[in-house]
């Protein structure tokens, strides 16, 4: 009970008045709007057992691929070793006198623990470098990678921090902030550390990455990509590149399953009247906190095209979950 008390209170620490999508007009003038177009040949066959990694755009090139090399080792952690705590509050209020007001929020919090220790033989590295400076990173773990003679490990540690806020009946409302950062170890050399936040609000994304604590801001402008897919080339947009939408995805699928791993530890149900000669009003709350932890194996089965943004299916082997 004590760990998961920790746990609650880490979860809580997502304050709701971090979820905002304003940019600076100084922000935006940092960069020129710039129209890139790539083609993404690399995802057309992708392999069994894989994961992938896409950098910020705008990075030189070096900085770039480890950005993305770092991303795609952070989402195989994720994917193999993740531990996901979630905690969900579902509270309403409603006052009735002369006339009737209620408030009534969902909230939902998910943090995913992971580490991951390997080596560069155990998988194959495949790369290209998209005319928006980012790079596309897939490792292939189903392939042995080039013998090295040196010892080439790598060790990464990460934390993923989700939180969801909306109205309990009107989920049009709804506001996700994404927080997640990495710390990768290699050849026992200084770690290199790098971090996201995304904030989605309906349609609208925000993003602010750093590495090694130093922000960057991504380069206003369109990135369009095409994919092949079906015969027929199918194109999309994105204002942010194409990490986001990996992150993104993950997401949903996190949430997806998380209410089914939760259960019900507090409840609080309080109806009061009061009366004077002018009026009475009658007071009604309700409050549900439900919560879970888990184990779950995730890995990508295809990226597809779908509405002019890229989605991602994922598929999940559930190892072990644990009622709080």
């Amino acid at each position: 009970m004590k760990t998961f008390t920790l746990t609650a209170i880490l979860l809580f620490s997502l304050s709701v008045q971090h979820l905002c999508f304003s940019q600076s007009a100084d922000e935006a003038r940092q960069h020129q709007f710039r129209f890139t177009h790539d083609s993404l040949n690399i995802l057309r066959e992708l392999p069994a057992d894989f994961s992938i990694g896409i950098s910020s755009p705008g990075l030189e090139p070096k900085m770039a691929f480890n950005q993305a090399l770092q991303r795609a080792l952070c989402l195989r952690a994720w994917m193999k070793n993740g531990q996901t705590f979630s905690l969900s509050e579902i509270y309403e209020n409603t006052k009735e006198d002369f006339r009737t007001s209620s408030y009534d929020q969902y909230q939902e919090m998910i943090k995913l623990d992971a580490s991951l220790a390997i080596n560069f033989h155990q998988f194959k590295l495949d790369s290209v470098r998209l005319s928006s400076s980012e790079y596309i990173v897939v490792l292939d773990f189903g392939k042995p990678g080039a013998i090295r003679t040196e010892a080439d490990s790598i060790t990464l540690s990460s934390t993923l921090n989700l939180h969801r806020v909306s109205k309990v009946y009107d989920k049009k409302k709804q506001k996700d902030r994404i927080e997640y950062w990495s710390e990768l170890k290699r050849n026992g050399q200084l770690p290199q550390g790098i971090s996201d936040t995304i904030y989605i609000h309906n349609y609208k994304t925000s993003v602010k990455p750093s590495i090694d604590k130093q922000p960057h801001n991504i380069p206003t402008g369109r990135y369009r990509y095409s994919l092949p897919s079906g015969g027929k080339w199918l194109f999309f947009e994105s204002p942010h590149g194409l990490w986001p939408e990996v992150v993104a995805s993950f997401r949903k699928e996190l949430f997806k399953h998380s209410i089914s791993d939760q259960v019900q530890f507090k409840s609080v149900s309080d109806i009061s009247l009061d009366a004077n000669r002018h009026t009475s009003v009658s007071q009604r709350l309700n409050l549900a906190q439900l919560a879970g932890k888990t184990k779950k194996e995730h890995s990508i089965k295809t990226f597809e095209v779908r509405k002019n943004r890229i989605e991602i299916q994922w598929s999940k082997k559930e190892e072990e979950t644990t009622p709080l």
